[in-house]
């Protein structure tokens, strides 16, 4: 009884027909039924981030008094000396949005900007953290981008993460907050800044065409990995059944009028950046199962510099955006000194999203936890807002 009415809840387009509570599956439902799960399947282990289920560290504060955070940053920048201490429990323990309604409430009590209260009151990486809180999200990871076409050449790591690893939605809020600020299109900064194929991928991205759906057409996947098998043929060895299958969908493909794009590197780039990310997670796994070859490994030999770096970054973060970000995080890490620019921007992107995850996948991958890490490499006022950041 319970799978009869899930079935009928998840597939009321298959079953149609009457189903009485004594009767067995009749012919016709079952055989609709199975020719929808072929063809449309949901991938249950697809990214919990990208599902909306990933765990923050930072939340909304239940128990949010606007006019007493205020009053409480006041109080520890008023007088000699600074209580760093308050501040950093009072930005960590909030929201971005309720922080942005902070703010405003501490400019309406006291007739002061508390950004400059705080620039003026601390120095560092410890104000970059307390700036970066109090600025809303989506205009925080515009000053970002910006900050990444500043100067002598532009810092091609901080674009490939700010751009590749985000959601439709969120690029289009970046795009919003970025004209907001600056006065120009994102997409003409890119036109500038970038040039061959990493400025015609990081392009689509911009564009926003992701599919966001989390059901998966397997046939079109199929077609999909035919498609990138082809492109990629020379260096992938597949099954003479295999084989087969891409000609015959090849030729489906070209008799559909997809065949005008080519099999060239704009059909592949179209389909790393179009697609949904349960898609490309079923196109990842269906690869691998007929080339035995990881679809990472292969964009590795086939594209190279910033264009192999955005395209891998896609991928990645379809499979396991928390794993992305805290690779992301050990390389920022590791070596003679730390990129402490790197570090700030995923904690405090990623602090109300999935940094929790992002901890679990640190600990998994580097058999040493996150907040270890930092304390190792940081230290003072700086180490502590990290380390509340992470939650600990």
């Amino acid at each position: 009884v319970a799978t009869r009415r899930r079935l009928r809840k998840d597939f009321p387009c298959v079953l149609r027909c009457s189903w009485p509570r004594s009767a067995p599956f009749s012919l016709v439902s079952v055989l609709s039924l199975v020719v929808y799960l072929c063809r449309c399947v949901t991938v249950k282990s697809f990214s919990d981030t990208m599902l909306g289920y990933a765990r923050g560290t930072v939340m909304e504060n239940p128990s949010f008094n606007v006019q007493d955070a205020a009053k409480r940053l006041r109080e520890a920048m008023k007088g000699l000396g600074t209580n760093e201490r308050v501040l950093i429990d009072v930005l960590c323990s909030h929201s971005n949005r309720q922080r942005q309604m902070i703010r405003a409430q501490f400019q309406g009590l006291f007739g002061r900007d508390l950004v400059k209260d705080i620039e003026k009151e601390t120095s560092g990486r410890f104000e970059e953290v307390l700036i970066a809180l109090l600025t809303p999200s989506y205009e925080y990871l515009a000053i970002c981008l910006q900050t990444a076409f500043q100067g002598m050449g532009t810092d091609d790591n901080a674009v490939v993460e700010l751009l590749c690893s985000r959601t439709p939605t969120d690029i289009q809020a970046i795009k919003q907050a970025y004209h907001s600020k600056y006065g120009k299109p994102l997409e003409s900064r890119v036109n500038g800044e970038l040039s061959g194929t990493y400025k015609k991928v990081i392009l689509s991205i911009l564009a926003g065409q992701r599919d966001q759906s989390t059901w998966v057409d397997e046939s079109r996947v199929m077609q999909d990995v035919s498609v990138i098998v082809f492109f990629f043929f020379t260096i992938c060895p597949v099954t003479p059944c295999f084989k087969l299958f891409v000609l015959v969908s090849l030729k489906e493909l070209v008799s559909a009028g997809v065949g005008k794009w080519g099999t060239d590197e704009s059909v592949f780039n179209m389909i790393i950046c179009n697609r949904s990310y349960a898609h490309l997670q079923r196109i990842s796994q269906q690869y691998i199962r007929q080339t035995g070859r990881n679809l990472t490994d292969d964009i590795s030999r086939e594209f190279s510099g910033h264009a192999k770096a955005a395209l891998i970054a896609i991928v990645q973060t379809a499979l396991d955006a928390p794993l992305f970000f805290a690779q992301k995080i050990h390389d920022a890490l590791k070596g003679l000194g730390t990129k402490d620019n790197v570090v700030i921007r995923v904690l405090v992107t990623r602090s109300e999203i999935d940094l929790e995850d992002i901890k679990q996948r640190y600990v998994a991958m580097y058999k040493c936890s996150l907040v270890d890490a930092i304390r190792k490499d940081t230290s003072g006022d700086y180490e502590k807002v990290l380390v509340r950041l992470l939650g600990a």
